[in-house]
């Protein structure tokens, strides 16, 4: 049987509600910047930390965009989307571009996040 992480309230029941509140919670609270993008790269979330490192300061900025506006990374593209497809990570340095157009160097652990079945969802970052 398959371990599965759980949430246990004060009672010691698991509120599934609860779970997923905290859950958000952490991850919006992290200090490491962290992106979800579907699987064509169009960017779905970002928490506080991303908006502060990329130097965002109108989430609308985000609407629409592809991880790949984000980075200085030219062909090295597709070879990253290529590992991660066949290994289900990729961890490197990249080139950023801030929201005012600098650049800066980052360290991004990127993974596939996949269903119960093993079927690919979407891909996350972590800075």
């Amino acid at each position: 049987m398959k371990k599965r992480d759980s949430y246990r309230n004060k009672t010691g029941s698991v509120d599934a509600h609860d779970h997923m509140k905290l859950t958000a919670n952490v991850i919006n609270s992290s200090s490491s910047a962290i992106a979800i993008c579907d699987l064509d790269g169009q960017i779905t979330y970002a928490n506080q930390s991303f908006y502060r490192m990329w130097g965002i300061t109108d989430a609308a900025y985000l609407a629409g965009k592809n991880c790949q506006s984000l980075w200085q990374i030219g062909d090295e593209y597709a070879q990253v989307m290529q590992t991660l497809q066949e290994t289900g990570s990729w961890i490197g340095r990249l080139e950023a571009i801030r929201q005012n157009g600098t650049l800066f160097d980052v360290q991004v652990n990127a993974a596939m996040l996949y269903d119960d079945n093993g079927k690919p969802l979407a891909m996350t970052s972590t800075s």
